[in-house]
């Protein structure tokens, strides 16, 4: 299994061997490319293109496989694959999500653990809600009503 360029996939090519490189022929989108022999396996190949697919970072490919990260970083950009980037949106909420505790709570209560305002926590409890880390209801209280949110079991 090896890239194609062409086609972004990874596909089990064609191949021609020569003396010093593998000429390879895409079965989906018919690219033809050539690959050095002397640089890596096939199976080398597919086992640094599956753990990319898993989403891991250049350093964690690297950690695994015992190289340096500058050398994952240099097959992946010869191949045209994009960098695979943390969840930076998740680390943001992260601080809110660890602040809401298995019990109902409301947003005021995780603001003041946070030491923000109550609109932010409100908003970003709201957000996580959405996406399916906690659960949010709606109770009638003496100051109107609340949203209340919990953890998801």
């Amino acid at each position: 299994m090896i890239w194609c360029p062409q086609c972004k996939r990874l596909v089990e090519p064609a191949l021609k061997r020569e003396e010093k490189r593998i000429i390879l022929l895409c079965p989906s989108c018919g690219y033809v490319f050539a690959t050095s022999l002397g640089v890596l396996s096939l199976d080398e190949e597919e086992r640094r293109f599956k753990l990319w697919l898993q989403g891991l970072m250049d350093v964690e490919i690297a950690e695994k496989l015992g190289l340096s990260d500058g050398c994952i970083r240099g097959w992946r950009e010869r191949r045209g694959l994009p960098a695979n980037r943390p969840n930076r949106r998740m680390r943001t909420y992260k601080p809110f999500l660890d602040a809401v505790p298995s019990e109902w709570t409301p947003a005021r209560k995780v603001a003041e653990k946070l030491g923000c305002s109550t609109l932010r926590a409100a908003k970003m409890l709201k957000r996580l809600a959405e996406l399916g880390y906690l659960e949010r209801v709606r109770r009638k209280t003496e100051m109107g009503n609340i949203y209340f949110y919990r953890r998801v079991k």
